[in-house]
C-alpha cells in the first residue's frame, strides 16, 4: 500500500479559498492549531464535493478537520481515531512544505494537544522511509509514522477529511482507475 497518493483535483483555487473563508470562522492563524470543522459544512462547498464523488469517496468521509502548522519543531507521530486513510487537501501556504515517513525502532508514547491524542516517536529512534512535498491532495496513510514540516514563515494549512475503514480495500483500484493520471513528487 501506499503512504502517500497524490489527486488531480479541478476547481482547487476555488475550493480553497472557500475552505479559507470557513476556516477564520472558527479560529485565526496566529499560532499552530488542530481542529474539526462539522462535515456538513465541508460538504456544502459544490466544488469539494464534486471532487469527492468524482474519486468515488464522498461516502467514506467520517471527519473533516484543519490542521494549522507554523514553523514549529516537526513531532513523528502516529493518528489515533477510526480510520486509516486521510484525504489531505492544500488550503494555504502549502508551497516548501513537506510531509515525512519513518519507520519506528522504538514504542511511542500517547501524546494530547489540542484536545487530540496521539502516539509520538522520538525522533532519535526513527529512520525516514520517504518525503513528499504538499502540494496537491492527496491519500495519506495516517497509520505509519509521520511528521510535516514547514520551511515557511507563515503557516500551512490543510484540510484533512479522514476516510472510515470501510475503504481499505477498495481505495487504491478505485482511485487507479478515476484518476489515472497522478502528480507524484518525492523527495529523495
Amino acid at each position: 500500500m501506499f503512504n502517500y497518493y497524490p489527486i488531480i483535483f479541478t476547481d482547487i483555487d476555488t475550493i480553497q479559498k472557500k475552505i479559507l473563508d470557513l476556516i477564520f470562522k472558527y479560529t485565526t492563524i496566529e499560532k499552530s492549531n488542530f481542529f474539526y470543522i462539522p462535515l456538513e459544512e465541508i460538504l456544502k462547498i459544490d466544488e469539494l464535493r464534486k471532487q469527492i464523488e468524482n474519486i468515488n469517496l464522498l461516502e467514506y468521509i467520517d471527519l473533516s478537520a484543519i490542521n494549522l502548522y507554523h514553523t514549529d519543531i516537526p513531532v513523528i507521530h502516529k493518528d489515533t481515531g477510526d480510520f486509516k486513510y486521510s484525504l489531505n487537501i492544500p488550503i494555504s501556504g502549502y508551497a516548501n512544505t513537506y510531509l515525512s515517513f519513518f519507520k519506528p525502532h522504538a514504542e511511542p508514547k500517547i501524546r494530547y494537544v489540542c484536545d487530540v491524542n496521539f502516539f509520538e516517536y522520538d525522533s532519535e529512534h526513527c529512520t525516514l522511509i520517504e518525503k513528499f512535498e504538499t502540494i496537491t491532495p492527496a491519500i495519506v496513510n495516517t497509520q505509519v509514522p509521520h511528521a510535516f514540516e514547514n520551511f515557511n514563515d507563515y503557516p500551512r494549512i490543510m484540510l484533512l477529511l479522514r476516510l472510515n475503514r470501510n475503504v481499505d480495500n477498495l481505495i487504491w483500484p478505485v482511485l487507479q482507475e478515476s484518476n489515472p493520471q497522478l502528480l507524484f513528487r518525492r523527495q529523495k
